[in-house]
């Protein structure tokens, strides 16, 4: 008998969100750090690293 197969998130709709957010912190005058940490989890999830 196999496992269940759990559904894969939605990675472009996880990536679009995160992208926003991303460009909210940039327009609030965020911290480069928040930013460039945001866009490195995009950056994983992209290389199915996330």
């Amino acid at each position: 008998m196999t496992e269940p197969v759990l559904p894969l998130p939605d990675l472009p709709l996880m990536i679009e969100d995160l992208l926003v957010r991303a460009r909210q912190l940039a327009d609030a005058g965020a911290h480069r750090e928040a930013i460039e940490e945001i866009l490195d989890h995009v950056a994983a999830l992209r290389e199915g690293r996330g």
